[in-house]
């Protein structure tokens, strides 16, 4: 059974306010001298992004769709959203790309650093090497 358009937006409603309680609660929890982080610039990270995969800020930001643009475009996809960019803004900026690419390429992001660890760790236990201990960035060697 579907909504009616009252209860769905009697269910907004409520939604909302349990959201805003969720801010009230973080920001009691935050403490009175809580400034939150500023995000990092479009453009830092573009840059960064950009010399950590040997290409350039107008690569990142261009139409191209070949892998060595699209791989670190959505590398800079995921870095903007962890820093806080609403993805329609990233779109925005990655050349006027909609947010559903965006969301897109942080999921391909994401896959792509999973199957990355778990190749990490076929490879050690082919090996004989024990476990790297979780987040500690341990190579093969």
């Amino acid at each position: 059974m579907s909504e009616t358009w009252d209860q769905m937006e009697a269910r907004h409603a409520r939604e909302r306010a349990e959201k805003l309680q969720e801010l009230v609660a973080l920001a009691e929890r935050a403490g009175p001298g809580y400034v939150p982080e500023a995000r990092l610039p479009l453009q830092t990270i573009a840059e960064r992004v950009a010399q950590d995969y040997a290409t350039t800020v107008s690569a990142l930001r261009g139409p191209g769709k070949e892998r060595r643009a699209s791989i670190p475009r959505q590398h800079a996809y995921f870095e903007a959203s962890r820093s806080g960019w609403p993805m329609t803004v990233i779109g925005d900026f990655f050349g006027g790309r909609d947010h559903t690419s965006v969301a897109h390429g942080i999921k391909r992001h994401e896959a792509r650093v999973i199957e990355a660890a778990k190749s990490r760790r076929s490879m050690r236990a082919r090996l004989g090497l024990p476990e790297a201990p979780e987040g500690s960035g341990a190579c093969i060697a």
